[in-house]
C-alpha cells in the first residue's frame, strides 16, 4: 500500500507537470442590443469575456472569437491543477501518517478522509 501511493504520487506529479497552460477566471459570452437607422433593434456578439479576480481586484478581458477555444481549454488547465494538487495533498498526507504509524508502537488514529481532527489537549 504504501508504495502504490508513492507510485500515485509521482504519477500525479507529473500529470501537473504536463500542464503548460492554465488562466485563471470564467468566460462568459455578452450581446448588445442596438437600434439601427430603421428603428429596428438589433442584437450584436457574441462578445467573449474572461472574468476574474486578480490581486482582490475584479479583472475582465475580451477574448477575439478565434482564441475562445485556447481559453477554454486554459481554463480547464486550471481546473486540472487544482484537482490535482488536491489530490497530491491527500497522498502526501496518508503516506505522512504511515509513515509516523509505521514509527509508532500506538495504534494510529482513523481520520475520515478531508476531514482533520484537533487534537485534544488536557487543562492543567
Amino acid at each position: 500500500m504504501f508504495e502504490a501511493l508513492k507510485r500515485r504520487r509521482e504519477q500525479v506529479l507529473d500529470e501537473i507537470r504536463s500542464i503548460v497552460r492554465m488562466r485563471r477566471g470564467k468566460l462568459s459570452t455578452q450581446y448588445f442590443t442596438k437600434t439601427n437607422r430603421k428603428g429596428e433593434r438589433v442584437r450584436q456578439g457574441p462578445y467573449y469575456l474572461l472574468q476574474g479576480w486578480l490581486r482582490g481586484k475584479h479583472v475582465s478581458e475580451r477574448i477575439p472569437e478565434d482564441e475562445v477555444a485556447r481559453a477554454r481549454d486554459d481554463i480547464k488547465g486550471l481546473e486540472r491543477f487544482k484537482t490535482l494538487s488536491a489530490e497530491f495533498v491527500e497522498l502526501t498526507e496518508q503516506l505522512t501518517c504511515k509513515a509516523d504509524a509505521a514509527g509508532s508502537k500506538k495504534k494510529p488514529r482513523r481520520y475520515r478522509k478531508g476531514v482533520i481532527e484537533k487534537p485534544r489537549h488536557s487543562s492543567m
